[in-house]
């Protein structure tokens, strides 16, 4: 096995590419169309990028087993460290906050997987530039590939610290129909949806529409965009990545791309990626001038009535973040964590990991703080 370090998507070889679309049938989020998007449109233009690659070259033919993508330095919008103290000689995941899930590229099938993954850390801590933090987040603490890389990263020395970084809200939906889910939904939700939409089929022409590809693609960005510019969110920090990964996850089969029209005039969009029977919801917008009408709320369950009944998947998220609005959807929780790594053997790694740890006693002791003041508050009220 060799190691390989290239410093922009386009560099990378053909065998590169055909693992990372391989993997994009897995999981969308670990494949080519996401990281090509993000490197092209979704990429702070101050940062550099580090693809680090094992490849195989004893066969007539080279074969990829790993594909990583990183970026320094660490502290991008969306990470533990945005906004603290860690240096331009540290490197991260190649994240930021449209990320959602986060992983190096290779087979669960590769019989030599754990030695895959030890080599591509080893390729980090090889770096000429050597690493002071390293920075893995938005990962999956149940997943294979999670506990390969502490092993990995504990073998070179490095001081490790794993960390809880947000909730992802989801639930199993494989065992039920769009008709139960409802049912099981909160009151309020269910007025909702069922009310106003009555209402506003009754005084208006609507109109649901999906798209997957194909010849309305084009269009159907346009509406998103449309919608998207008549939200109360406004203009996105990267203005290409929506379309970007729309037309990526298209050509992966993973899109879903919902719209909802009044009068032929788009007023709400969600932009979901489906794959190996998981969708997750990516961005969702609606026209502030049809809040009433509660435009937003409408398609969301239309989007629940095609995944459930339609699609067949057997999870729906949110994507990370555990915003409340959220759990009127959905009632289950996973973890996305993180682990940080620490080359104490430099002087600016050992201050950044005693600025760390400084940082987690201050929070662990902010949350005693706010464990104990409603219980004196309680027990002073009772007396």
């Amino acid at each position: 096995m060799n190691t390989v370090k290239y410093s922009n998507f386009d560099q990378l070889p053909s065998h590169c590419l055909e693992l990372l679309a391989e993997v994009e049938h897995t999981n969308f989020f670990f494949g080519r169309g996401w990281f090509e998007n993000f490197s092209r449109n979704t990429i702070d233009p101050t940062a550099q990028i580090h693809i680090y690659t094992v490849e195989d070259n004893t066969a007539a033919r080279p074969k990829a087993r790993a594909v990583l993508f990183m970026r320094s330095a660490a502290g991008q919008a969306g990470s533990l460290f945005e906004r603290k103290f860690c240096g331009s000689n540290s490197i991260s995941s190649m994240t930021a906050h449209q990320t959602l899930f986060f992983a190096p590229a290779i087979r669960e099938t590769d019989d030599q997987y754990s030695e895959v993954i030890s080599a591509l850390i080893g390729s980090i801590c090889k770096d000429d530039r050597s690493w002071d933090v390293i920075d893995l987040n938005f990962l999956d603490p149940n997943s294979r590939v999670y506990g390969a890389l502490i092993q990995a990263l504990k073998r070179f020395g490095l001081s490790l610290r794993e960390y809880y970084w947000r909730a992802c809200i989801c639930e199993d939906v494989s065992n039920t129909t769009y008709a139960n889910y409802l049912a099981s939904r909160s009151k309020a939700v269910k007025k909702t949806y069922v009310y106003k939409q009555r209402k506003l089929a009754k005084t208006e022409k609507t109109r649901f529409e999906m798209i997957t590809g194909g010849e309305n693609l084009e269009s159907g960005i346009e509406d998103y965009e449309h919608v998207l510019a008549n939200s109360w969110k406004g203009a996105e920090p990267f203005p290409n990545h929506a379309a970007g990964l729309i037309r990526a996850a298209a050509a992966a089969g993973a899109l879903r791309l919902g719209l909802y029209y009044i009068e032929n005039t788009p007023v709400a969009t969600h932009l979901w990626i489906v794959t190996s029977g998981r969708a997750t919801i990516c961005k969702h917008h609606h026209d502030s001038k049809y809040d009433k009408e509660s435009v937003g709320a409408i398609l969301t369950m239309r989007m629940f009535e095609y995944a459930i009944d339609t699609e067949k998947v057997h999870t729906i998220d949110f994507g990370v973040g555990d915003e409340p609005a959220k759990r009127y959807w959905l009632n289950e929780e996973e973890s996305i964590c993180g682990v940080v790594a620490f080359n104490d053997r430099s002087l600016r790694g050992l201050m950044s990991l005693f600025l760390y740890t400084i940082s987690e006693k201050i929070d662990q002791i902010k949350k005693k703080i706010k464990t104990y003041l409603p219980l004196r508050n309680r027990s002073l009220w009772k007396h």
